[in-house]
């Protein structure tokens, strides 16, 4: 009689390992879907509820990793970077947490750290050439930041916004000069607006306001 319950205990534990991994397996294929279709907000609960039924440690790590690559992707810097530190704490294999790690640092101002970070990975993977730009950017960084200019930029409430805003434009001679001069790419030819129709051919272009000091240039 004992043996039989000993048996059936056994049985329904290995069943219930058996549907915890298969439900692991399937939030992750869900997390991926996710991800690879841009909704990394979902992508992000879904690796997380994978994470806690995945018994595996190297898995685990990877569904870390993966957690903080979609915060990485919606721009969320801070968390993209704490979550890279948990997988190189649950031994993920790839260097490349330690690249993204220093890229994250740089992005918030920690150049220093940053640099740190990149020495790292530079240790593991000597052939990534953004390594040395990485660190150079931070240098240089550090360097405009320890000698500021006379110069000060101040957001304009009115027309800026949290987010990335573009729009169609029709550069002029001296625009083009200038944004050729700041490696920023322009068309060769104006943008025609759909909503508003096309502009007619003796509009002129719309102008650039830059506000430097106060004084749009």
């Amino acid at each position: 009689m004992n043996t039989r319950k000993i048996l059936a205990c056994l049985a329904a534990l290995l069943l219930i390992s058996t549907s915890a991994l298969a439900q692991g397996g399937r939030l992750a294929e869900e997390a991926d879907d996710a991800y690879n279709k841009g909704f990394y907000f979902n992508a992000i609960e879904l690796y997380k509820k994978a994470y806690t039924v995945e018994k595996k440690a190297a898995v685990k790590a990877e569904l870390i990793f993966k957690v903080a690559e979609s915060y990485r992707m919606i721009g969320d810097v801070q968390q993209a970077q704490v979550w890279y530190e948990k997988a190189n704490k649950a031994q993920f294999t790839d260097p490349i947490a330690h690249f993204w790690i220093a890229e994250m640092q740089r992005q918030q101002g920690k150049y220093a750290d940053a640099i740190a970070s990149y020495n790292r990975y530079k240790e593991k993977k000597s052939n990534d050439p953004r390594t040395e730009a990485g660190i150079a950017a931070c240098q240089m960084a550090q360097k405009w930041k320890d000698s500021p200019t006379r110069y000060s930029v101040d957001p304009e409430v009115l027309l800026n916004t949290p987010s990335l805003i573009t729009a169609p434009h029709s550069p002029t001679r001296r625009m083009r000069a200038l944004f050729s001069r700041a490696l920023v790419p322009l068309p060769p030819v104006p943008i025609p607006m759909p909503l508003l129709g096309r502009p007619s051919p003796t509009s002129s272009p719309a102008p650039v306001i830059a506000w430097v000091n106060g004084a749009n240039r």
